[in-house]
């Protein structure tokens, strides 16, 4: 039996302005903010347009781009043509402006912008399933994000790779990444992101058919979108807890919680969103065995589709009537609507939808044994279950190519990680080492310098005594020499001079 697919969550991206975070939004809050934060430009555009008569915003976002002089306003023109392309689905015309716009944020050394870029381009590639380079370019936008620890690019790095493997049917590395995500989510802490990654994380654990953990994260998810009073989130966190009620059967609690999503998205005026829970209502009751109303709610959901163009919507849900009125006996009737949901099939080419469709008429119509049409439609059948086999090899192939590319990144990663370690290692010892060495001419130095200060102090004191000493010494030999010159006066005046001497011997020889 197959399923309607439930929109989980939009598209988030990051604003940014002059190398600047501002917080995490939807690609349509995007174009609001850019208009709030670009208003001179938008103004300008509007003045280009009205004044040259051109009839397009890309056609004037393209001339106000070709006569910008300085560098930045070329690089916010370039995100809004890149935007206005990606939202047209013109994606090589968005890779080819994307790819300008990296060579000049390179050029300016505007490393926000250059790993913004990257992955602006990887989700350009993914796009267009070039799974490989897109794989290139998150990874290079994740490094730089790492490097200049811009948290908010590595957030949306981290949903994108997650998102990447899941589609892959890598599970486990979806797993991996959508932790990561939840990890920066929680540090930058935006409450609605951090929600959006745990329902990320709810809708990886669905994939694996692990409805435990998947509930577990959905009903996380959906108490912080019920705190923020998010009507149109808790709405899709509904519908996605209605769909592990109704792999586990559990088809009384998947109604409860498919109703509680109509409600909302019939207040809020998600048309689509209705069209899709009405669709999944009818396939409960189609399980349960209330074909009435299992009619009556795909019914609703039927005309919703086919005005929004939803042809792949429309056959999924013209294969269910066709199963109800099997089960009810009324072969005409199913034949009438799996023949419409065929051709809606076809003209979409969704071979899954195709093979249940082919298989149910050519069931059907051997029971009416008309054999020749049953063998055309098991042919079909069989032609539509081989091509699917074959494009999963083909994407088994891409898987594992992915893969072995990835573990050996991871792997030279790892290398190169060591190399580094070893090398800081090698650095940290030679730096020990120097340090060691400067440390112990140092305390060389410092001993010789306390030695010689000390035998300053020593030799500065014992002058100081042989000073003292020699001040004693010559006032003694002064004291001596006063005594003696003292004496040498006494003796002279004492004694008879000469002349006195020499008249005294005259007189005697007379």
């Amino acid at each position: 039996m197959l399923s309607l697919t439930i929109l989980t969550v939009p598209f988030y991206t990051s604003l940014r302005h002059n190398g600047n975070d501002f917080m995490i939004l939807s690609r349509t809050d995007i174009a609001h903010f850019q208009k709030k934060f670009f208003g001179l430009v938008l103004a300008l555009l509007v003045f280009t347009a009205i004044a040259q008569g051109q009839s397009t915003k890309i056609d004037s976002l393209k001339t106000l781009l070709a006569r910008a002089t300085q560098d930045s306003n070329k690089v916010n023109l370039l995100y809004a043509l890149i935007d206005e392309f990606e939202v047209s689905g013109n994606y090589p015309t968005a890779l080819l402006y994307a790819d300008q716009q990296l060579k000049l944020v390179t050029k300016l050394g505007r490393k926000r912008d250059e790993a913004y870029c990257h992955y602006n381009i990887a989700y350009i590639l993914a796009k267009q399933g070039n799974y490989k380079k897109a794989f290139d370019h998150y990874f290079t936008s994740e490094a730089l994000s790492i490097k200049i620890n811009y948290q908010g690019n590595l957030a949306l790095v981290y949903t994108e790779i997650a998102s990447l493997f899941r589609e892959q049917g890598n599970y486990a590395k979806a797993l991996e990444y959508d932790f990561k995500a939840l990890k920066v989510k929680k540090t930058l802490g935006e409450e609605e992101t951090i929600a959006l990654a745990l329902g990320n994380i709810g809708i990886t654990y669905k994939k694996l058919a692990d409805y435990k953990k998947a509930m577990e994260y959905y009903l996380k998810s959906l108490e912080i979108y019920e705190k923020l009073k998010n009507q149109s989130q808790i709405a899709r966190t509904l519908s996605n807890i209605a769909n592990i009620y109704l792999e586990t059967a559990d088809y009384e609690k998947s109604l409860e919680y498919s109703f509680r999503a109509l409600k909302i998205k019939r207040a809020v005026g998600n048309e689509l969103g209705v069209a899709i829970t009405l669709a999944n209502i009818g396939n409960a009751y189609q399980r349960i065995g209330d074909y009435e109303k299992a009619l009556k709610y795909t019914f609703d959901a039927l005309p919703v589709f086919e005005k929004n163009e939803k042809k792949v919507n429309c056959a999924i849900s013209l294969y269910e009537i066709g199963q109800i009125y099997t089960k009810q006996k009324n072969e005409q009737k199913a034949i009438e609507f799996y023949t419409t949901g065929l051709g809606k099939a076809r003209e979409t080419g969704a071979l899954d939808v195709i093979k249940e469709i082919e298989l149910a008429l050519s069931i059907i119509l051997e029971e009416r044994n008309k054999f020749r049409e049953a063998l055309e439609h098991y042919k079909a059948y069989i032609s539509a279950r081989d091509s699917i086999f074959n494009e999963e090899n083909t994407k088994s192939l891409v898987r594992s190519e992915m893969n072995f590319e990835f573990e050996k990144k991871e792997a030279q990663a790892k290398l190169e990680q060591e190399k580094k370690e070893a090398i800081a290692l090698a650095e940290s010892r030679k730096q020990r080492m120097i340090l060691f060495i400067v440390s112990g001419m140092g305390l060389v130095i410092l001993g010789f310098g306390i030695f010689a200060y000390r035998s300053f102090l020593r030799k500065k004191k014992i002058n100081l005594e042989i000073t003292s000493q020699k001040a004693i010494i010559e006032e003694k030999q002064k004291e001596i020499l006063d005594s003696i010159h003292y004496a040498q006066r006494i003796q002279r005046s004492l004694l008879p001079s000469e002349k006195y001497i020499e008249r005294m011997i005259k007189k005697v020889r007379v």
